[in-house]
């Protein structure tokens, strides 16, 4: 089935639905003309080359009842550009008293003072905002932190390290862990075929397993014609445990019906237990090679002693540093100690 093309320049009104930005744009302002010709105007072009959020948050009149319901709906794309608006904007220093409302803790978590967890295994990383490198140990606090770090999948016969996660911050109300993801998405993949998926609501439901990757393709129904582009046609991203595929409204597939779509799924049985034998040991080889120069602290405390040690002053300046004088190091480390400067080390 061919798609036409929307005419972008069809609509009579425009609306914005994004929070208020003082000084800059209010929620329900209403334009003339289409959306393309409101983006481009005096008026709303400063505000979007500030807050590129806001071009997607101003709607045309046609889809205006339907966009509402979709800037509420968790997950939606409107939904999260308005989020992230408001996080840009929390950034910005504004002068006043503000009111905002957040939400409220359940419990406190109890926090381990000895003892802390250290979990081996794999986690869903392809669906982490920002994933923590692959078999490197990494410190979670909270649940926030094994989401945007790890990813979390109810998929725990495949993810085992989610289901620990969940135990551990959700059902027990404990912090913190420290986590090492062997799953590596980029490669233990398996391609999937091209085929028709149904549009509803301007959207496409890919499974969890799905990856945002270069391999993600898609195109008309049928697989005709170039393929779409990701920004502009179409925005992809992970809501509620599934990857979903949202037309943008000025985006040349918005009134498909059907698409074509591949995609590269994981493959979490690529994680053989070999591969976790020697990610234990590349791990043990991680946590050695720390040991092997003291922190910054120590060594400074370390050359202090060679430096200043009792009776012995001379020799130990001339052993530690060679062909410089030892009551003029010693003098200069001291006036650098006290100052807090450890960038001589």
């Amino acid at each position: 089935m061919a798609v036409k093309a929307k005419d972008k320049n069809a609509g009579t009104f425009c609306a914005y639905i994004g929070p208020s930005v003082r000084g800059v744009i209010q929620h329900g302002t209403i334009f003339e003309g289409s959306k393309r010709e409101t983006i481009k105007s005096n008026a709303v072009r400063s505000a979007v080359e500030r807050y590129p959020e806001i071009a997607d948050l101003i709607v045309s009149g046609e889809v205006l009842a339907e966009a509402r319901i979709k800037i509420n709906t968790p997950g939606s794309l409107l939904a999260q550009r308005r989020r992230a608006l408001t996080v840009k904007m929390k950034k910005v220093v504004n002068h006043g008293i503000y009111v905002s409302r957040g939400e409220p803790s359940t419990s406190i978590p109890t926090a381990a003072e000895s003892g802390i967890p250290f979990v081996i295994g794999a986690a869903p990383a392809h669906m982490a905002s920002a994933p923590a490198k692959i078999g490197v140990p990494v410190l979670c606090e909270s649940w926030e932190d094994v989401e945007a770090k790890l990813g979390y999948s109810d998929d725990w016969d495949s993810f085992n390290l989610s289901e620990f996660a969940y135990a551990y911050f959700k059902l027990y109300g404990c912090k913190p862990v420290v986590f090492c993801n062997l799953f590596d998405p980029a490669t233990m993949k398996t391609a999937v075929t091209a085929a028709d998926k149904d549009v509803t609501n301007h959207q496409v439901v890919l499974p969890g397993e799905a990856i945002k990757d270069s391999g993600l393709t898609v195109k008309a129904s049928g697989g005709t014609g170039a393929a779409y582009v990701a920004g502009t046609d179409y925005e992809a991203y992970y809501a509620d445990g599934k990857l979903i595929i949202e037309a943008l409204e000025d985006g040349a597939c918005y009134e498909a019906t059907s698409l074509s779509v591949a995609y590269n799924k994981v493959a979490p049985t690529q994680l053989t237990a070999a591969k976790v034998a020697a990610g234990l040991e590349n791990t043990e080889h991680v946590r050695n090679r720390s040991r092997s120069r003291p922190p910054v602290r120590s060594r400074l405390l370390w050359r202090q002693r060679r430096c200043c040690g009792n009776g012995t002053q001379g020799k130990r300046h001339q052993w530690d540093v060679p062909r410089q004088g030892a009551g003029r190091h010693c003098r200069r480390f001291h006036r650098r100690n006290r100052a807090g400067q450890r960038d001589y080390l």
